[in-house]
């Protein structure tokens, strides 16, 4: 396979470069398009990947992969579902431990601004609702990704950084290492419209063609009459609706909206200057270049690769400060013998269809109880009456020859399911929910027992060590995201505006000015400066429910006074209300003070009363100042 050739220029305008367009056009498609394939092909040997049909099919409840007749029951009670839903709902039910801490005590101010501008990023951009679909690939497909980029469209024209989810055909590895960081390169797949590359990319972008796998649009006999379009088109937008779309040998339509093979190949390029002058890298008039020494590497922060269909939009630097792939991956079912993390359905589909079939034989037997099967001699009715008579019917008067004998109707018996049919049944459900790692509270109820709270907590937490492991794994993941999130803040967020986040007490929105100059005052230092700061994240905090004990001890130390109530505000994550609560209570403490005070000195038990100034000069010593706590 050729070697693929740098890319730089000569003079600063770029006027000079060391090969002709023509020539780096088909030597770097060519290259591309060789690596793709071999790619795509160690990715299409994993055993995860040829099953995501199946797991997908699975998952959506078409569990009957066979035609069975139309009296045989084909029941599906799609635990799949539930348990994904579940275990997607726990491993997203998280709290926000995680913070950016400086490495110098002179940046912690700067530390606490990145915090603040951290916390309504992930509120504002439904960080959250993206980590819930990035679970659900990796739970599915084994692996699921995270794409971190800026996106100029967003906040009105603004801009922001976005968080996206991606699959396994969206994101293809180029020689996968021990983590994602660690390959050699990757290769990001989606379909945009012709009118975009033709705005992005003003140079190239005319001479991208439509792609025909992207473009057709499935239509369907029963809403469409052949050749027109009256149904809502399904496109195959994305790589992996496409790979799961069925397909036929039917001619499809082409979509109202014509779309291009969009791809981005991140490569780590260990070229280096080999001239005797400086070259240029990257578009220096748009400030996104640079000058390389002699003998310097010419990509050191990496090389980023865009082509569109079969063209080359562009070749140059990773516009990225952090010099990363902008992808984090999450595999919440890590192996190490494979890139790919196991699916959570590998190991419950078994289960299912024991419990498929099992539901089907007993509703067979079931529907052979209520309409018997019945036998007749062949000259008891004529081919009139079989035909039309049906035996189950309430009041029927069946007129038979009677040389066919006194009882020319006679019922086959129904067979007896065996006792352990029901309990082959129990258990497939126990033992699939038994996979998910958490408590059946159904089955407990259903066994009649009433355990206390500290059983459960027992249980529960027995339970959940299935679930540790792929806590740990998100939190490694999340700190992959977050500290690509601070170089992309010092790169992007470069104008003044003013956010939105949650309040001091947790429960309303505050509005806060973001200067980038508050950060670093020095444009020309952010580049460098970022490095001074790292995301943290104490293992084992992330996940909500796996503070309950901590939080349970601590409410129980709390009514014996063992503890004060700033301390357990702080265990219950609620430290940032306790100034008002504490307000609140002498406010409470300072009225009932004086109303008890006046109905003593009142004359109603006896005593006397008090004179104005003094109830004023008392009512004020006890009333809470300004600023003092």
């Amino acid at each position: 396979m050729a070697t693929l050739p740098s890319w730089h220029s000569t003079d600063y305008a770029g006027h000079k470069f060391n090969l002709k367009v023509s020539d780096h056009q088909s030597i770097v498609r060519r290259w591309c398009n060789i690596i793709y394939d071999e790619a795509h092909s160690e990715m299409e040997a994993n055993d995860e990947y040829k099953n995501l049909r199946k797991y997908v099919r699975y998952l959506m409840g078409e569990q009957w992969t066979a035609r069975r007749p139309s009296y045989r029951a084909a029941p599906v009670d799609n635990r799949l579902w539930t348990n994904m839903i579940q275990l997607v709902s726990y491993l997203t039910d998280t709290r926000q431990t995680f913070e950016v801490r400086a490495e110098d005590k002179k940046h912690e101010q700067t530390a606490e601004t990145l915090n603040r501008r951290n916390s309504a990023w992930v509120i504002n951009r439904d960080c959250d609702m993206v980590t819930a679909m990035i679970c659900m690939y990796s739970a599915v497909c084994g692996v699921g990704y995270a794409r971190q980029k800026w996106n100029a469209e967003l906040d009105g024209g603004t801009g922001d950084i976005e968080l996206t989810a991606c699959g396994p055909n969206e994101v293809i590895l180029i020689k996968p290492g021990h983590d994602l960081q660690a390959s050699h390169g990757l290769i990001y797949e989606k379909a945009m419209p012709l009118a975009w590359f033709r705005q992005s990319y003003p140079l190239f972008g005319d001479l991208v063609q439509v792609d025909t796998g992207y473009s057709s649009v499935r239509t369907s006999a029963r809403y469409s009459s052949p050749g027109t379009h009256s149904n809502i088109p399904t496109s195959a937008s994305n790589p992996f609706e496409r790979f799961l779309s069925w397909m036929n040998s039917a001619p499809k339509p082409e979509s109202a909206i014509q779309m291009g093979r969009y791809r981005e190949f991140w490569l780590k390029d260990y070229s280096v200057n080999t001239s005797y002058s400086d070259v240029y890298v990257g578009e220096m008039a748009k400030g996104a270049g640079y000058i390389v020494p002699p003998g310097k590497r010419l990509y050191p922060r990496g090389r980023l690769i865009v082509m569109g269909g079969d063209v080359v939009l562009y070749d140059g630097p990773n516009p990225h400060w952090h010099g990363r792939f902008p992808f984090a991956a999450l595999r919440i079912n890590q192996i190490p013998w494979s890139w790919f993390g196991v699916s959570e359905l590998r190991n419950q589909i078994p289960l299912q269809d024991i419990m498929n079939h099992l539901m089907a034989g007993i509703l067979d037997i079931t529907k052979r109880a209520v309409t018997p099967p019945a036998q007749a001699a062949s000259n008891a009715f004529t081919d009139a009456q079989r035909k039309n008579m049906d035996l189950n019917m309430p009041g029927l008067m069946a007129y038979y020859n009677p040389a066919a004998g006194p009882n020319p109707i006679q019922y086959a018996p129904v067979p007896q399911l065996p006792q352990y049919v029901f309990q082959a049944l129990n258990w497939a459900k126990a033992e699939l929910s038994d996979q998910t790692g958490f408590i059946d509270m159904g089955t407990i109820a259903g066994k009649g027992l009433l355990p206390g709270a500290d059983t459960l907590e027992m249980m529960g937490q027995s339970q959940q060590a299935l679930v540790r492991l792929k806590v740990r794994y998100i939190e490694a993941f999340f700190r992959e995201v977050g500290e690509q999130w601070i170089a992309n803040a010092f790169q992007y967020y470069r104008t003044p505006r003013t956010l939105s986040s949650v309040g001091i007490d947790g429960l309303t929105w505050t509005d806060w000015a973001w200067n980038p100059d508050d950060v670093c005052p020095d444009p020309l230092d952010r580049a460098e400066h970022w490095k001074s700061f790292k995301w943290t994240i104490l293992p084992g905090t992330m996940l909500r429910s796996q503070g309950d004990p901590e939080r349970a001890l601590a409410l129980q130390l709390r009514r014996m006074g063992d503890i004060d109530r700033k301390h357990l505000y702080k265990i219950l994550d609620k430290e940032p209300i306790y100034d008002k609560v504490e307000e609140g209570l002498k406010r409470e403490g300072a009225d009932a003070l004086v109303n008890m005070l006046k109905q003593k000195m009142s004359g109603i038990d006896g005593g006397g009363g008090l004179a104005p100034h003094v109830l004023k000069e008392l009512s004020d010593m006890t009333t809470p100042k300004p600023g003092i706590m």
